[in-house]
Formats: C-alpha cells, sequence, structure tokens
C-alpha cells in the first residue's frame, strides 16, 4: 500500500543517516587518534603574519615595527604588541573591546572635525576673495597666486614660534610689501598646518633615512595633562665645511589616553620611531630623568626589543637632574623656617612684591618648583639684599600682610642670635652650592661636543672637595667673626653674654629631615579620625553620589586636609627648634665651621655618591664620559698609554661600542691609539666649549676626511706608512683611525643631561 512504501522509504532514509552519522564519527574518531592511541590535540586556527594582518586591517590602526629582528603587529589604541599567535577572530576580538572602539570614534571624530575645517577654510577664503574684489585691490584672477605665500607665510610664522592670531598685527606691513592678500589666521590654521605638518613629518622620514646613528630623549609629565615628547639626536655631516654637527629634533609628541607608566611610555617610543621608519635596534642610546616610570619604560622596550644584554640601549640619566636634587638636601632648620615664612608672606602677595620693589629697586624673584635651582636664585637675591629685608618685613607688618607670618618673620630677624645663624646658613647655602648650580646648567646644553667635556667638569668638581673635606667658603669666615663678637660680648655691652660652656639642651637637635618624618608620621597616625569625620559629612550632605564620585572626593578632601595640617605641624616644629637653637648658638669657629659643614655637606655627599661611588645609578655614565674625554685632543695628548688603555677601556659600557668579534670597535681603538696619539700631539687648540659647540667632533670628521689621500699616497711603491714606518700593505693604522671618527659620531649622541 501508498502508506507501506511511505513508511518503508522513511525507514531506509533514517538507517542511511545514521550509517553516515556513524560513518563520520569512526572517522572522526580516527582523525582525533595517533598511531599508539593517543588522542591527538585540536588543531588551531593558524595565526595571521604580520603581512596577512596589515593587508586586512591597515585600516583598523595597526602598524608594524622591526623587533629582534622580526616584524610585531602593534595597534594604535595602545602602541602594544599584538600576540604574533593571533588568528582572524582574535584580531576581530581586539577590534571589539572598549579601548579600540573609543580609538577608532575618536579617529572618525578628528576626521569630522578635519572636514568642518576644510569648509571654514574654504568659506574664509570666499569671504577674503570677495572683500578684495569688492574693494578692488586685485583682480579674483590672482587668487591662486597668493597659496605659496600664505604657506610661506604660515611656515615662517610656525618655525618662528610665533602665534598664528599675530598676523593681524603684521597684515598691513606683509600686505603692503608682498601685494599679496595673507588671510585670516584661522584660515591658515585650518588650511595650510596640516600640509605644513605632512610634509614636515616626510621630510623627517627622508632624512632619518639616511642616519646610520641615532639617540633618543624621552619624557613625560604629568602636569600638562600626560604629555608625551621623543627627541632624535643624530650626526649632521657638512663636506663642503668640512663640519660635523650632532642636531635634535621633535619627532613625536602626543597627550597620552592611557595611565603614566612604563608599559604606556613604551609604546609611545616604539610607535614614534615607527612612524620615521625607524625601530629599537637604530638606537644607540637613551637619555631620561631618573624616575621609576622611565626605567620601566626602558626594561620594556629592551624585553620588546628581544635584544641580548651586549645590544640592549645604553641608558644615560640625566646629571642635571640629579644636580638639581641634591641642591635640595641642602638646608637647615633656621634656613628652612626663614624660607617657609618668605613664602608664606610673599609668594602669593603682588602687593608685598611691590613693597620689595620700591624699597630695593629690584623686582621680587618668584619661586618656581619645576625650575632647577629656582629656590637658590631667590635665596641669593634675598641674600644680596639681606640689609634690606628688616625694612621690608616691617613695612609688611605695617601693611598688615599676612599679619600672623610676618610678624614671626619680624621676630627672627630682630633677634640677634636667629640673625646672625641665618646669615651665617644662608651665605654657606649660596656659596657651597654655587659650582653645583653652575655645573647643573653647563650639563643641561645639548652641544656636539658636550660628551667630550662632561668627565673634566665633573673631575674639577669633585676636586673642590677633596677627600669629602668641605672647600673654603671665604665669604661666610667674616660673618661667624662678627656672631662670635657679638655671642661672646656682655649684654650690658650690647652683646649676647653668652660664655662657655653654655647648658645642656633640654632635648636632642632635630634636623629638617628628622621633622619632617616626625610630622608625616603624626598626621599618618591622625588620618583615620579624618577619613571618619569625612565620611560622616559626606553621607549626610552627598547622600545622592555614587560609590566612586565618593571616594574620589573623600580622598581629594583627605589629601587637601592633611597636606594643611603638615604645613602647619612643620611650621610649628621650625620654630620650637630655631628657638631651642638660639638659647645654645656656637662660640668657636670649629663649632661654627662644624655647622656649615651640616648645611651643605649634605648635599655634595648626595651628588658625589651617584656619580662617583660604584653603587650610584650614575656611576656607569660617569665611567662612559670618563672614556670618551680621550677624544678630546687638548686631554689625550697628555695621556701616558696606561692612562689612555684604561680611559679607553671604560668604552666598554656603549654597546655599540663593544659588539662581538671583528666587529669590537674598543679593541681597535686599543691598537690604534699610538697612531690617534701622533695626530693630537699636532694639534695646539685648547677647543673651547663656550666658543666653538661641535670643534672636537668637527677635528674628527677632517681628520676621517684625509684619511683616503694619506692611504693612496703612503700605498705607493717605496712608500711607507707615515704613523709607524712599516712598508707592509697589512699595516691597519689608516684603518684604526677611521674607527675613531666612528666612535666620536657614537660618543657624541650620548647626553649627559634629559633637557632638551
Amino acid at each position: 500500500s501508498p502508506v507501506f512504501k511511505q513508511d518503508e522509504q522513511e525507514i531506509m532514509s533514517e538507517r542511511k543517516e545514521n550509517c553516515n552519522d556513524k560513518r563520520k564519527r569512526e572517522f572522526a574518531e580516527a582523525a582525533e587518534t595517533k598511531e599508539d592511541g593517543q588522542p591527538k590535540k585540536k588543531s588551531k586556527k593558524a595565526p595571521l603574519s604580520p603581512e596577512v594582518a596589515m593587508l586586512q586591517y591597515e585600516d583598523r590602526g595597526l602598524f608594524t615595527t622591526m623587533e629582534g629582528g622580526r616584524k610585531v603587529v602593534r595597534c594604535s589604541c595602545h602602541n602594544k604588541p599584538i600576540n604574533p599567535n593571533s588568528g582572524k577572530s582574535e584580531y576581530e576580538r581586539h577590534f571589539r573591546s572598549k579601548g579600540h572602539r573609543e580609538y577608532e570614534e575618536k579617529k572618525e571624530a578628528a576626521a569630522v572635525e578635519q572636514a568642518h575645517l576644510d569648509d571654514f577654510a574654504a568659506q574664509e577664503e570666499q569671504q577674503e576673495e570677495e572683500r578684495l574684489t569688492k574693494e578692488g585691490t586685485r583682480r579674483r584672477d590672482d587668487a591662486k597666486a597668493d597659496e605659496p605665500f600664505r604657506q610661506r607665510t604660515t611656515k615662517a610664522f610656525l618655525t618662528a614660534g610665533i602665534p598664528l592670531n599675530k598676523i593681524d598685527a603684521m597684515r598691513e606691513y606683509l600686505e603692503g610689501e608682498s601685494k599679496r592678500s595673507v588671510g585670516h589666521p584661522s584660515h591658515l590654521a585650518a588650511k595650510y598646518v596640516g600640509k605644513l605638518l605632512k610634509g614636515e613629518i616626510e621630510l623627517q622620514k627622508k632624512e632619518l633615512q639616511l642616519v646610520k646613528y641615532m639617540s633618543i630623549i624621552f619624557d613625560a609629565t604629568p602636569r600638562q595633562g600626560d604629555f608625551f615628547a621623543l627627541i632624535c639626536r643624530r650626526v649632521c655631516l657638512n663636506a663642503e665645511l668640512k663640519r660635523a654637527t650632532a642636531g635634535q629634533t621633535l619627532i613625536h609628541c602626543s597627550a597620552l589616553k592611557g595611565s603614566l607608566n612604563g608599559d604606556t611610555l613604551a609604546g609611545e617610543v616604539t610607535k614614534g620611531l615607527a612612524e620615521r621608519g625607524k625601530t629599537l635596534s637604530d638606537v644607540v642610546a637613551a637619555m631620561n630623568d631618573g624616575c621609576y616610570t622611565n626605567g620601566k619604560a626602558h626594561d620594556n622596550i629592551n624585553e620588546a626589543s628581544d635584544m641580548t644584554d651586549i645590544m640592549q640601549t645604553f641608558v644615560s640619566l640625566c646629571i642635571s637632574h640629579c644636580a638639581s636634587n641634591a641642591g635640595d638636601k641642602a638646608t637647615s632648620v633656621t634656613l628652612e623656617y626663614f624660607w617657609t615664612l618668605v613664602q608664606k608672606v610673599v609668594a602669593s602677595s603682588d602687593v608685598a612684591k611691590s613693597i620689595w620693589k620700591d624699597i630695593t629697586g629690584f623686582s621680587w624673584q618668584n619661586y618656581s618648583d619645576t625650575r632647577w635651582y629656582s629656590k637658590y636664585d631667590v635665596m641669593e637675591n634675598l641674600y644680596e639684599k639681606f640689609g634690606d629685608i628688616v625694612p621690608f618685613v616691617r613695612r609688611l607688618v605695617e601693611e598688615g600682610i599676612s599679619p600672623a607670618n610676618a610678624m614671626k618673620l619680624l621676630q627672627l630677624l630682630t633677634n640677634q642670635t636667629k640673625m646672625h645663624t641665618l646669615q651665617i646658613e644662608l651665605c654657606a647655602y649660596i656659596e657651597g652650592l654655587k659650582d653645583l648650580r653652575v655645573l647643573c646648567y653647563f650639563l643641561e646644553g645639548d652641544g656636539t661636543d658636550m660628551p667630550f667635556h662632561v668627565y673634566q667638569r665633573l673631575k674639577d668638581f669633585k676636586d673642590l672637595f677633596p677627600d669629602g673635606q668641605m672647600k673654603t667658603l671665604p665669604s661666610v669666615r667674616p660673618c661667624i667673626q662678627a656672631a662670635i663678637e657679638w655671642a661672646t660680648r656682655p649684654v650690658a655691652e650690647g652683646g649676647g653674654g653668652f660664655t662657655a660652656p653654655l647648658p645642656e639642651r633640654a632635648r636632642t637637635p632635630r634636623t629638617v629631615v628628622q621633622i619632617a618624618e616626625q610630622v608625616q608620621q603624626q598626621v599618618r597616625n591622625d588620618r583615620p579620625r579624618r577619613e571618619r569625620a569625612i565620611q560622616g559629612v559626606r553621607n549626610a550632605v552627598l547622600a545622592g553620589e555614587t560609590e566612586a564620585q565618593r571616594n574620589r572626593r573623600e580622598a581629594a578632601l583627605l589629601a587637601a586636609q592633611e597636606r594643611e595640617e603638615t604645613e602647619r605641624a612643620t611650621l610649628a616644629a621650625l620654630e620650637d627648634e630655631v628657638n631651642e637653637q638660639g638659647d645654645h648658638p656656637p662660640l668657636t669657629v670649629d663649632d661654627w665651621q662644624a655647622h656649615v659643614v651640616s648645611v651643605v655637606a649634605p648635599a655634595i655627599e648626595y651628588f658625589n655618591e651617584r656619580m662617583f661611588v660604584e653603587s650610584g645609578d650614575r656611576f656607569i655614565a660617569t665611567e662612559l664620559f670618563e672614556g670618551a674625554s680621550v677624544f678630546n685632543p687638548a686631554i689625550a695628548k697628555h695621556l701616558s698609554r696606561d692612562e689612555a688603555m684604561a680611559k679607553l677601556e671604560k668604552l666598554r659600557h656603549l654597546p655599540a661600542l663593544n659588539l662581538e668579534g671583528d666587529d669590537n670597535i674598543v679593541d681597535k681603538l686599543k691598537r690604534g691609539w699610538s697612531t690617534y696619539r701622533q695626530k693630537v700631539l699636532m694639534v695646539h687648540s685648547k677647543f673651547e666649549y663656550n666658543k666653538d659647540h661641535s670643534a672636537i667632533l668637527s677635528w674628527h670628521y677632517q681628520q676621517y676626511l684625509r684619511l683616503d689621500d694619506e692611504l693612496a699616497e703612503d700605498s705607493r711603491r717605496s712608500k711607507s706608512c707615515r704613523y709607524c714606518g712599516c712598508r707592509s700593505r697589512q699595516c691597519n693604522c689608516n684603518s684604526n683611525l677611521r674607527h675613531y671618527w666612528e666612535a666620536a659620531q657614537l660618543l657624541s649622541l650620548v647626553m649627559p643631561s634629559s633637557g632638551a
């Protein structure tokens, strides 16, 4: 029957499907089982190669860098490398992540904004043309002729660092002399700035492609919204003038989106180099300050580059930062108390500054907590006008400016014991730190020959304090004599009436550091009480806040309260200690000398320990600069062979000079020392840095340019080497001198400061 046939067909069809399923399962099991019966590992999707990934997703923000001899794919959303084993699904998952979506949204917003700027520029240009045509200044046909002039004008203003809105002030002159229309500043910014930036980037790419060696300087600051800057330093040659100089160029800057940490900085460095067609392997050295974030960035860079220890980038920590930090270590209780009161009374008062100018005839020296030795500059100004300070403070008290603090300052200055102590400490501070301040700002320079002069300046500074002894401070001795004379004079004669031995102190004298530690401990101990009080007020007043908002507000309020309490408690502790020391002044020259040393010595010890002690964080850089001093002919001519060999050995700290095998430049420098010394003995110039910042490197370049002619002349028949007298063709004098030029280029890229 038809029903039976239909059931039979369904049964046959079901049996066939079951048979097929069984065969599929058996085939799958066989495929997943090895010959020994063990299960096979499940196969993974093949990863995308960097080339394929860039071909498919280049418009999604991907870019490649060469790291450790292989291509690495990175994404612009975080500048971090993408797992090389990632397949298509992993890339798609990354593109769906929150961070990448935010990056693409910002990219689209920037494109829309640029489109609006282009439209605005077109409208401005049209309005300008209509205005000029209406005025009859020129014909509409001359509009295109204005384009080159406007672009050159925009470039000139940007190159000079002049804001484009200043064009309005120069419009009459520019248009009158050129007979061209300058245009509106906003039109110039919208139409030409982007083009000029692209042109500058392309120019940098072409220049850097010709560069054999380069170094980088980078830093980021949270003060300006986590802003990052990357600077490239490379050697530039002028064969016509026979000059060699080291130039520095800003190649990358950005406002950081993520947190300011080592991973973020390392990603920005890698991205900045990749944008200019360079990789980490092209970098000889890197300069920056010694903060933890920069150190972590270097660790990440070297780890990502997968380079061996001998090929890793040399890190030169900023010596100027170290010298500035050392200056902050010089202080004393009376000096710190005086400084704190001065800042509280004068720093935020324009009236007080005006009174100072009326009395002294000079403007008040403002203090900046970011400028090196800014405190020193203010103190020096006060020391030079020390006689005007008392009348100035009396005037402040009369005017009612910061009455409580001004009165404390007046009491300090009118107490003879405290005044003498302050004058001696201020004099010691200025005279003791002067050389350190000069060294700090000298090392900040970016001159080509700086690496060849650094060690001599460091050595001269160290020699001022032989064996840790304080140098002579001529201006301090008269102040000490006056203080002793007043203190030991009887009260009836207008003196202090102090006699030795003085009564013992009620407590052990405290330093500024000890006072700061005690105050911080007190503030930390009182933190739980403040947190409870803040939380109670916030819960009552701002009950509608979210948990995150409440935590941020409470943290900010707690920090403000603790900062205020720290300032109050520190000032009170300093005042107590100043009063205690005022009752026990030094009465002998030796006692005063010991007191003066306690003011300045911490700064000198801090600097020397980091520069000249093997455990110091700048010790390796100091040794490298000592080796670089050999390339200064004025120093090299006075070195014995043993001294030269010891200095050249220290150049091994720079990986680029200490490669393995036949490429080791240090070994060749040692073999060529005798030849090089013959060269420097013929030099009579002192190579003064303040007159010519690139004299030494240019001298090495000039010697290098002569080597081909010397080799051709010495290779003639019956001729011998002009340096060693050898007639063999295996003489290496000429080739060794070439390595001195190569080493000089590499060393000129290592700077003692990151303040570029």
